[in-house]
């Protein structure tokens, strides 16, 4: 095994040690117990800081002035009842800018049964195996960048992306092996995204519905989000390890091919219509007396899906992922609040290299745009000229080239480094930027994180 596959696998498999914890009340329990009686747990967790400075728009928070809403702490417990019976909690906490308010939260707490290598069962609140990073996305220690390619792992819709509630059915399948063809690594979850009353200073997701609804010219949202709820929800994920260093006696590198798909259904999104709209539209005579502004959005089906590739050789590290979002959103106020489409295509492809066990260096390209309006033209919906209360045309894509630094100060504390170069503004809120309703085409942004584990 090469160095830098040598180093990525013992950084990530100390974090799957980070990823295993107890349920809360197993906790409970082992500290309860006397001595004779009591689980060896293993405690684990981590802490991250960062701060945003961007130009011309705001991004993720009010980062044009520099804002140090950017944090992010973790704290986990593991142990095993058996030699095949673990359980496990992790708390979660997070700030950025108006999302999550520090609250406390159960990221992932579940029991997990191994009988052999290729089948294992979990069952409880576990991570989403999204992409390359959906289930270490909040973990800061496995990655160079300090922020994940927004175009695949939009901080905008996270909560509906990062875990779930279910049972899942996990293993590697290493069968083929003996026909030259790799092994297999599988993941099938079923369950539902838990539904519960939000808050728009703590959910991604309202924030995200309320601003497609927000008018930057008259300053107010449309609608305020009062609840999220999904019925059933799938997610299908198939890893292949190939036997790409196998080919040859010389050793060049190893490659894993990843697709997965997340499949929601029936979500329902609650919401009462801003008071002063509602006063209007009864003033000219749109809506009756009897008229209730409350909204509620049905969505047959979100589903997401996404196409990975991970290439590694020596200290060096390509990655490149695909992924599209569809969805149909059918409102009980149309057309006062109309019906809406999500369709969404967004890729990036990553390079970085390890130049010692302190630095790393990676950039990458990443690109998010709308496939209905690849160019940004449609004069219905986005307008070359900045003055007719329009969409700007260059909303229809954010194109962002970064490059980032690493310094790996011990195993237990790091310090990134991030400049990006950005062209568009399709993952920029209108809401964050009040001062400049068109806001800017051209802009950067410079992350810094520093990150301590234990």
């Amino acid at each position: 095994m090469t160095y830098e596959r040598t180093w990525m696998h013992s950084k990530r498999q100390r974090f799957r040690g980070i990823l295993w914890g107890p349920m809360l009340l197993a906790v409970g329990v082992m500290l309860s117990a006397s001595p004779s009686h009591a689980q060896e747990v293993d405690i684990h967790g981590f802490f991250s800081q960062g701060y945003l400075k961007s130009t011309g728009n705001n991004y993720l928070n009010q980062s044009k002035n520099g804002d140090w809403e950017f944090t992010e702490i973790g704290l986990n417990f593991g142990t095993s009842l058996t030699d095949d019976l673990r359980y496990g909690m992790q708390f979660y906490a997070r700030q950025l800018g108006d999302l999550g308010g520090m609250k406390l939260e159960y990221d992932w707490a579940f029991l997990d049964y191994t009988w052999e290598s290729w089948l294992s069962l979990r069952a409880g609140r576990f991570k989403n195996p999204y992409g390359l990073y959906g289930e270490y996305q909040d973990l800061d220690l496995t990655r160079p960048s300090v922020i994940l390619p927004q175009s695949v792992y939009f901080l905008g819709i996270r909560d509906i992306l990062v875990n779930m509630n279910g049972l899942q059915i996990y293993g590697n399948i290493d069968y083929f092996e003996d026909w030259g063809l790799g092994n297999f690594d599988y993941q099938i979850a079923v369950g539902a995204v838990m539904g519960t009353p939000v808050d728009d200073t703590e959910s991604s997701v309202a924030g995200f519905f309320e601003n497609r609804g927000y008018d930057e010219f008259n300053d107010r949202y449309a609608v305020d989000v009062t609840g999220i709820d999904t019925d059933d929800e799938i997610c299908l994920s198939l890893q292949w390890n190939t036997p790409w260093e196998e080919f040859t006696d010389y050793d060049y590198g190893s490659l894993l091919l990843r697709w997965t798909s997340l499949y929601a259904s029936n979500v329902k999104v609650f919401g009462q219509m801003n008071d002063e709209l509602y006063g209007e539209l009864q003033d000219i005579g749109v809506v009756g007396e009897n008229f209730l502004p409350y909204l509620e959005y049905t969505v047959d089906y979100i589903w997401f899906w996404v196409g990975s590739l991970e290439y590694t050789y020596e200290n060096t590290i390509f990655s490149a992922e695909y992924t599209r979002y569809y969805g149909i959103f059918e409102s009980n106020l149309h057309p006062i609040v109309p019906h809406s489409a999500l369709n969404q295509e967004a890729f990036y492809f990553q390079l970085s290299y390890r130049l010692s066990d302190f630095m790393q260096v990676a950039a990458y390209y990443s690109l998010q745009f709308d496939p209905q309006d690849r160019g940004g033209e449609d004069p219905t919906v986005y307008s070359q000229d900045l003055t007719d209360n329009k969409e700007p045309f260059y909303k229809a894509w954010m194109k962002d080239a970064s490059v980032s630094l690493r310094f790996d100060i011990n195993d237990y504390w790091l310090v990134k480094l991030e400049g990006h170069f950005i062209d568009g503004t399709a993952r920029v809120y209108e809401s964050e930027n009040r001062d400049n309703p068109y806001m800017e085409r051209y802009w950067t942004l410079f992350g810094a994180k520093t990150t301590l584990t234990f």
